[in-house]
């Protein structure tokens, strides 16, 4: 996940989940406490020419990861950059938890054909 503090702050005020109060326990505050920790943590602070193959999965209603805000910055960095990547998304599913089994494979098959084209 891709946190920057203002959407994170939002975020945060919406939902005190269990995920969310184990983030805060390891970056040692919240996105307002110790926001330069929290932008340092965002994979787009990482990205350069030597950065890795990367493919993206995801569904439209994730309520996790935003594409709009986390996975496509993420892809147009990647893109930017010269690194290798797709981005793929699965409309009308959440973060994993309501894939079908062909939505998986079809997953698994992506994956599979990424990898063989991309990583030697």
């Amino acid at each position: 996940m891709i946190f920057w503090p203002n959407r994170y702050a939002r975020f945060i005020q919406q939902s005190r989940a269990y995920p969310i109060a184990l983030l805060e326990l390891l970056l040692n505050g919240t996105p307002i406490t110790n926001a330069a920790l929290y932008s340092s943590s965002s994979p787009l602070t990482y990205v350069s020419a030597t950065s890795s193959p990367t493919i993206i999965l995801q569904g439209s209603l994730d309520p996790l990861v935003n594409a709009n805000t986390q996975s496509l910055p993420l892809k147009n960095k990647l893109t930017t950059m010269g690194v290798a990547n797709q981005y793929v998304l699965y409309n009308g599913l959440h973060h994993g938890d309501d894939w079908s089994p062909a939505t998986y494979t079809d997953a698994f098959n992506k994956i599979q054909a990424f990898l063989t084209t991309n990583v030697h």
